[in-house]
């Protein structure tokens, strides 16, 4: 990911609807699985959905590769470490919770990130993770981000299969037809293409895609999306460490 992406993030974070939004559905997941557990956020860039999650009274521990995001995340986390998703510094069943939110799609080898989250994970212990979806939105915005690919329901199940997966579904589905005409716009105009989606969102608009990206939280509760510009996968780990 460019540098410059971080910072964007560090200022947009708490405001931009994107953001927001996948942080609110990830954390109705997690507040289902209990409060008082020890959570690693994989990935956890500038530390936002981490230093929020310790408020929520979780003991967190926040990952990341990148100096720059990681300078931002040991401003707002007390423990923020550096290392490598597919060799995770950490002991075995060392946690009760993994959450890994837009990472996957970054790592050229995502078979050995995910194993290193099972590894990790206590039996019975969950791991929440966001990923890019549907190979037809991809764009020079995910070029500008790193990314290696997106994801289909199909091939993201395929990636956790040495899981239990409790939940697999689609996210920011509402918002995907016109999240769809700006991708083609972008391949039409290379122009708009160097600008960051978050920066081209109107303001006046935040609140209002907000609005439906939550309500998609509660309709997750139910059902699964059948089509979006994200995934989201809750997988359990099951056997013996």
């Amino acid at each position: 990911m460019h540098q410059e992406c971080f910072h964007v993030i560090e200022d947009q974070a708490d405001r931009h609807w994107f953001f927001r939004g996948r942080e609110a559905i990830v954390r109705s997941f997690l507040a289902r699985r209990g409060r008082r557990l020890r959570v690693l956020d994989v990935g956890c860039g500038t530390g936002h959905l981490a230093a929020h999650l310790i408020n929520d009274g979780y003991s967190v521990v926040g990952l990341e590769p990148d100096p720059t995001a990681l300078a931002y995340a040991r401003r707002r986390i007390p423990e923020a470490v550096s290392g490598d998703a597919c060799r995770l510094p950490f002991p075995d069943a060392s946690f009760d919770v993994v959450i890994a939110t837009d990472v996957l799609e970054h790592i050229p080898d995502d078979s050995a990130a995910a194993s290193e989250i099972r590894r990790v994970l206590r039996p019975g212990g969950w791991a929440i993770l966001t990923v890019p979806a549907m190979p037809l939105l991809w764009g020079p915005q995910d070029i500008r981000l790193g990314h290696q690919r997106r994801y289909s329901r199909k091939s993201f199940a395929r990636l956790l299969s040495g899981f239990r997966i409790r939940k697999i579904s689609y996210f920011n589905t509402f918002l995907f037809p016109a999240i769809l005409g700006a991708r083609v716009l972008f391949r039409l105009l290379p122009v708009a293409a160097r600008h960051d989606e978050v920066d081209m969102t109107p303001k006046f608009m935040n609140e209002f895609f907000l609005f439906f990206l939550k309500a998609e939280r509660v309709l997750l509760r139910f059902v699964n999306l059948p089509f979006g510009v994200s995934l989201i996968a809750v997988a359990e780990k099951v056997g013996e460490v």
